[in-house]
């Protein structure tokens, strides 16, 4: 954030905000030419469980839908985990520090981003025809720990990641495009397990 700029001061123009900024403009310019253009898919904020506060939402009751929705999960849950240890870590070498980061900004691009993708043209169930689902990024618990030992930190989100590819490639079965995200996370947890040392 301080290199790039999210804000008033920095190269903003290509970080997170100005590339926000930039399909700001483009959406506007074609809706100026096209006041009728409809660019969403009709997306229904909904979670894979009911908020632990009671609240009254909608739920994923497809069931592919849910399950790809906790693949999500999981892997937003390790992305939080690996930039924990990447910005508070105990006594990780110069090396590993560059593969938290790698393989954060990796997860980011090759599993959250097309599961996320995907998902919005998965149904959300039967008590919402024509909506789709989204990612819905719910933590089951606040992963606001980190680990002391760094093996076992980095073997767990391995070992996390590893599970969560066993998931993606069993229900790639079903829907293939899937298989690329499980490879991309088999992959992502082997680099941390041969790291791990």
């Amino acid at each position: 954030i301080v290199e790039q700029g999210e804000g008033p001061r920095g190269d903003w123009r290509n970080a997170h905000f100005g590339r926000f900024l930039g399909v700001l403009d483009e959406y506007l310019e074609l809706r100026k030419a096209n006041p009728d253009l409809d660019v969403v898919r009709p997306v229904l904020p909904a979670l894979v469980r009911a908020p632990e506060d009671g609240s009254d939402v909608p739920l994923i009751t497809d069931p592919q839908s849910a399950a790809i929705a906790d693949l999500g999960n999981v892997a937003y849950e390790v992305l939080l985990q690996l930039l924990y240890r990447l910005l508070c870590h105990v006594d990780e070498t110069d090396e590993q520090l560059k593969t938290l980061s790698a393989v954060s900004v990796q997860l980011m691009f090759d599993v959250i981003e097309p599961l996320g993708e995907l998902l919005t043209t998965l149904p959300v169930g039967p008590e919402h025809p024509g909506m789709t689902a989204g990612p819905t990024f719910e933590l089951f618990y606040q992963p606001d720990y980190l680990l002391p030992h760094r093996q076992a930190g980095w073997l767990m989100m391995s070992e996390h990641l590893g599970d969560a590819a066993d998931l993606a490639h069993h229900y790639g079965q079903n829907e293939p495009r899937l298989l690329p995200i499980a490879e991309a996370m088999r992959r992502h947890a082997e680099t941390l397990r041969a790291k791990s040392g």
